[in-house]
């Protein structure tokens, strides 16, 4: 390939690693150390020509040019230029191996880069098994991460991968083959794994380790592995095995055996019969009695207060948070003195009582809050920040009163004087009791001595340009002249930061600084912004499409063309949106290579939502309702957000939706349940289709079946648990 007179460098490549992130798919580059050998003579030769072998080049012409830089035509080479282009190249991430050949003609020197580029995965398929488990799972379980650049040599760990996540749900003859396609554009490949299942192996008489003072035939019963009425055994899955074992220990912990300890040591799997045999270790434990003393409680509140049954054990956290929840309990009853105490000891039969002594005192009744020093706060505001509240007629015959509330509520007394200013702030709490001469009537009496207020007095924002100064500034909350907060400073590097992202800097980093000034009771606040490379999106690629029109997605990706500043929040918003459509079970977002030094990659988009809820008691202290308005849309910049009400045509979603409804709202031990009925007033109207499922999933569906559709005026929500 050479002569004699030509020289080659051959860079050694030092693998980095792998890095993952919860969001997007990061994967480091190799870099690259080398080691330049050759003839003195190449050193200080005139540059006539930088080349690359093959002349295509992953890298667009601009960032191309950057990296080469240093080499400079008609100047002298240097073996330092040539190291350090050679680590630019490789901190791109998109190339898997470079050599260098330098050829002299005459005087001058020719350096052609021998580039091999790094491949991406772009679609992962995974064919042929019966769920479970389903086919997410299996190209989960692959390993091979969309974005991630691709070695051959992970075939092997995701068959093995794959193997584990079949035999986990009772496939043990499968047989997998893989198929890599072409590489495509944009250095992408897509690795497919075909595979013969087999059949699904089934259950047999369990191996009992221990002592499980059970039947083994009730064990057997208790797992639901074996069929009803001794119709064989069940087919094994993931889920099988787990829901049998769970039941297994619901058995001994409804005799009281909270102790006891099934755990699963193997599968024992036999091919002559396709069986598999679960080998278990039982130890039924100690029973476990719990019972109160000095106050009755029923065996369905003790379970619900005492974790030790959710736990399924017993350790003295868990019986400490049981006496708080018990104690709280009483509280709400009226009984705001109780106390409780709890011991363990050992009862007869190998047998452990957990007794909880209670002494609720007397009954007591809340009849008034005073509020005391509060100049800044009206006495209402402040109110509507604490939980206690004094006895009502129907919903609080007693009250809500309890000295766990009482400590929450003027924390939050504190927290809303300091957000204000009110940094020396001192909140305290005297109870009266037998207030009025009436016995057992309590009464609050909340102090609140504020302090000076203190303000901001200089505000300096530093390392923004003029182009976007008025608009990060005027988001800010900590304004000059206006009360100081440790909490605005918080938010305001919050939405500084994410102003950057979502503008196309994600490695924007920033310092904020707090120093007393001059003047009495005032704070300087200055914030230093670092934006760091701005980056863009080169192309949008999608994959994974069998049945459905590309358009279709593509009409529901927002903000994300070649040449715009990358916005995280863009691609977080077209998930969402594709999710939205209804028709896909998974839509995976990634940036390709995003760990290199690529200023091209992805983004952009403008969310704004007001809520409006009126919330009132329906029944007891557990189940209220709400009246609620809502109002908001996304939109596809910032600049075009708008309050209008009206859809101008069937492919602008920049105005405001508004909607009106219903709800009910129940409190449980895991948070509140919510049930929601909306009607929209101004739903967005689209390009849709009629027809079957078969005629929307052709890859060209017939322009006949495109229809004008709307989204339906009435909407129902429901959740579980507390938003975050």
């Amino acid at each position: 390939m050479v002569t004699a007179a030509e020289l080659k460098w051959f860079p050694v490549r030092v693998p980095c690693g792998l890095r993952y992130l919860p969001i997007f798919a990061l994967v480091t580059c190799h870099y690259a150390a080398p080691l330049i050998a050759g003839p003195q003579d190449y050193e200080g030769k005139r540059l006539a020509h930088v080349n690359f072998d093959p002349p295509e080049q992953p890298l667009y012409p601009v960032d191309l040019q950057r990296k080469i830089a240093l080499l400079k035509i008609g100047q002298p080479l240097r073996q330092a230029d040539i190291q350090a282009t050679i680590e630019k190249l490789f901190a791109s991430g998109r190339y898997e191996d470079i050599a260098i050949d330098a050829k002299l003609e005459g005087s001058d020197v020719t350096v052609t880069f021998i580039t091999k580029n790094v491949l991406f995965v772009r679609d992962v398929r995974v064919t042929g098994v019966p769920d479970p488990p389903n086919q997410g799972q299996l190209v989960t379980a692959t390993k091979l991460q969309l974005g991630y650049p691709y070695a051959r040599n992970q075939l092997r760990q995701s068959i093995e991968n794959l193997k584990e996540a079949l035999r986990s749900n009772g496939f043990y003859l499968a047989k997998i083959e893989s198929q890599e396609s072409p590489p495509l554009s944009a250095e992408q490949i897509d690795v497919s794994f075909s595979i013969e299942p087999g059949a699904r192996a089934r259950f047999d008489t369990p191996i009992i380790k221990g002592d499980p003072g059970r039947p083994i035939d009730r064990i057997v019963r208790a797992s639901r592995w074996k069929r009803f009425f001794g119709l064989g055994w069940s087919p094994v899955t993931e889920s099988r095995v787990q829901s049998g074992l769970d039941r297994i220990r619901r058995l001994y912990q409804k005799e009281g055996l909270l102790m006891a300890k099934v755990n699963l040591e193997e599968m024992e799997y036999h091919e002559d019969t396709n069986r598999l045999v679960p080998v278990l270790s039982v130890t039924p434990g100690s029973k476990v009695l719990v019972q109160t003393d000095g106050a009755k409680v029923s065996k369905g509140k003790l379970r619900q207060l005492i974790p030790i049954y959710q736990e399924q054990s017993v350790d003295k956290d868990l019986l400490v948070e049981g006496q708080k929840n018990l104690t709280e309990y009483f509280q709400t009853q009226g009984y705001f003195e109780t106390s409780v105490a709890f011991e363990i000891e050992k009862g007869s039969q190998n047998q452990q009582v957990v007794d909880y002594t209670v002494d609720r005192g007397s009954i007591h009744r809340l009849v008034k809050i005073f509020i005391t020093g509060n100049k800044y706060f009206i006495t209402q505001t402040i109110r509507e920040r604490m939980y206690i509240t004094p006895a009502t007629l129907i919903r609080f015959r007693h009250g809500r009163f309890s000295e766990d509330y009482l400590k929450r509520d003027i924390q939050a007394i504190t927290d809303l004087y300091k957000a204000n200013g009110f940094q020396d702030v001192q909140v305290a709490a005297q109870t009266i009791d037998d207030f009025g001469g009436v016995p057992r009537d309590l009464a609050v009496n909340v102090t609140i001595k504020e302090g000076p207020q203190w303000f901001t007095d200089k505000l300096e924002v530093a390392g923004i340009s003029d182009e976007y100064r008025d608009i990060v500034v005027g988001g800010l909350r900590t304004i000059e002249g206006q009360p100081y907060s440790e909490v605005n400073v918080a938010n305001d590097q919050d939405t500084i930061l994410n102003f950057y992202y979502n503008r196309g800097y994600p490695g924007a980093t920033l310092q904020s600084q707090v120093t007393p000034s001059a003047n009495p009771h005032q704070m300087d606040v200055k914030f230093a912004v670092n934006p760091g490379e701005r980056q863009y999106v080169r192309d949008v690629l999608i994959s994974g499409l069998q049945y459905t029109n590309p358009d279709v997605v593509r009409h529901r990706i927002r903000n994300l063309e070649s040449g715009q500043p990358l916005s995280q929040s863009s691609l977080t918003e077209s998930q969402r949106r594709l999710y939205d459509l209804g028709i896909f079970a998974r839509v995976d977002t990634a940036l390709q290579d995003p760990d290199g030094d690529e200023s091209y990659k992805y983004g952009g988009n403008a969310l704004l939502m007001n809520n409006f809820e009126l919330r009132f008691p329906l029944l007891g202290d557990n189940v209220g309702g709400v009246i609620f308005h809502d109002a908001g849309n996304v939109y596809s910049h910032l600049s075009s957000i708008s309050f209008s009400v009206h859809q101008n045509g069937l492919t602008d979603f920049d105005y405001m939706v508004h909607a009106v409804g219903f709800g009910v709202r129940y409190r449980t031990p895991i948070g509140p349940l919510r049930i929601d009925l909306a009607y929209s007033i101004n739903p967005p109207e689209f390009i849709g289709f009629k027809g079957t499922r078969a005629q929307l999933y052709v890859p060209i569906p017939d322009p006949s079946l495109r229809v004008q559709q709307q989204i339906s005026h009435f909407q129902f929500h429901f959740s579980l648990g507390q938003a975050f």
